[in-house]
């Protein structure tokens, strides 16, 4: 919950791909292995023209590349889960490889002592790194994540003195692709250019006496994007593109079998298709030795039956160094949102259910200026930062009390929208190893 926004005002992007679903075991554990990770980058304010869709935040996170000299391993094991990585080259010096994965095993150790704990996830990164030529590589990625739960019990009926099968369980999965190519133009411009795939759902499955019920809820995007950053000279630095993003939402997806099936139907779900598309520019000027300013324009609409929205965002940053050591920065920047996600928890759940905008649901969006002082001491490599905000939003989601989140097809009906505001103030300190 980042500075008075909701949980899924958060864009979380892996190697440029949306991940809907951040945690595993209602959010106790990540679902990012730290050994597939290289880097990531949490924006909470001055948001660069190239991201938008969302409230809050950014969080990037970008993973290995794998070895490209020679064959490395690495794993671990813990009480309630282990790891292994494997990464190294494929052809020397030009194509590499990188596979990590994950799993817990609890269910396993608790199950050989007679414990009964149906649960497990798992995590599995994989990346593919190919050098075609100094001014050409290409990348593909990949992650598959999922959370198990399976619980299976027989009840004696003690009339007729059978046996009849209780079952429950559910499925949360995240799986992601990315097909990047990297282009260098020259020393002074490069491009990079992504074909992008995500899918997210949840299943809940019951069974009892004869009975089924699956209830699911699925989200699919495939999106087209493409960057260019242009090193103008030493003091101006263009950076532009586009972002294109067909989203397919299908809640309430419900199969059932038995005498059940004659007060709950099976249905295939409302199936809702968005387009979202963006293009911006951004303009960086560093002034003069102590002062950068960046400028920056991002235009975004979706498309909808019906309607079509569009939303211009402009964003604004600039930084003076103080001394040696210290630098104040401002920053002000507008934010779109195209999707909202309705809970009723705070907690992620398997019921949570992700929703477009309509013709009547508009799409929220929120206005934040910032001010804040840095200072690093480079003896031990620390950072402190101060920072203020003040946060406008406006259509803010909401759902009326009552509503039942499950099989139901017509949900804007039940939603109400608001406007809000969030100020504070942030105290970070930090201090990088290696």
């Amino acid at each position: 919950f980042v500075r008075g926004g909701d949980a899924d005002q958060n864009l979380v992007v892996l190697d440029e791909a949306t991940v809907y679903n951040v945690g595993h075991l209602f959010g106790f554990f990540s679902v990012f292995n730290p050994d597939a990770i290289k880097d990531l980058t949490l924006t909470k304010g001055a948001f660069p023209a190239n991201y938008g869709g969302r409230l809050s935040s950014v969080l990037d996170i970008r993973m290995n590349e794998g070895n490209s000299s020679g064959i490395h391993g690495s794993g671990g094991i813990g009480l309630l889960s282990s790891r292994l990585t494997l990464e190294g080259p494929i052809v020397q010096d030009k194509v590499s490889f990188l596979v990590s994965g994950r799993r817990t095993y609890i269910d396993k150790v608790l199950g050989a002592v007679g414990a009964n704990i149906p649960y497990f996830f798992y995590d599995l990164n994989a990346k593919v790194n190919y050098k075609h030529n100094q001014k050409n590589r290409f990348f593909f990625s990949s992650y598959v994540g999922d959370d198990v739960l399976k619980v299976s019990e027989k009840v004696e009926d003690d009339s007729t003195g059978s046996e009849d099968i209780f079952g429950f369980g559910f499925n949360l999965k995240n799986v992601t692709q990315t097909l990047r190519w990297n282009h260098l133009f020259s020393d002074k411009v490069f491009s990079n250019t992504s074909l992008i795939h995500t899918l997210f759902n949840y299943d809940i499955q019951g069974d009892f006496v004869g009975n089924n019920v699956l209830i699911k809820s699925q989200i699919r995007d495939i999106g087209l994007k493409s960057d260019i950053t242009n090193y103008y000279s030493q003091k101006v630095t263009l950076k532009y593109g586009f972002q294109a993003i067909n989203h397919n939402f299908r809640p309430n997806i419900v199969s059932t079998s038995g005498e059940i099936s004659e007060f709950l139907a099976s249905k295939k779900g409302n199936l809702q298709s968005t387009l979202e598309t963006a293009i911006y520019g951004n303009y960086e000027w560093r002034i003069d030795t102590l002062t950068t300013l960046s400028i920056g324009l991002r235009v975004s609409s979706s498309a909808v039956k019906g309607r079509t929205y569009i939303g211009p965002e402009p964003r604004l940053a600039a930084k003076r160094t103080i001394g040696e050591n210290g630098a104040i920065k401002a920053s002000y920047s507008r934010m779109y949102q195209y999707m909202h996600r309705v809970s009723s928890s705070s907690v992620a759940l398997p019921t949570d259910l992700w929703y477009p905008i309509s013709k009547r649901v508009k799409p929220q969006s929120a206005d934040q200026v910032a001010l804040g002082y840095h200072y690093y001491w480079p003896k031990t490599n620390m950072i402190l930062t101060v920072e203020g905000y003040y946060k406008w939003m406006r259509n803010l989601i909401e759902y009326k009390e009552g509503t039942n989140l499950i099989l139901n097809d017509n949900f804007e009906e039940s939603l109400i929208q608001g406007r809000g505001k969030a100020y504070g103030f942030e105290f970070l300190a930090k201090k990088d190893v290696r």
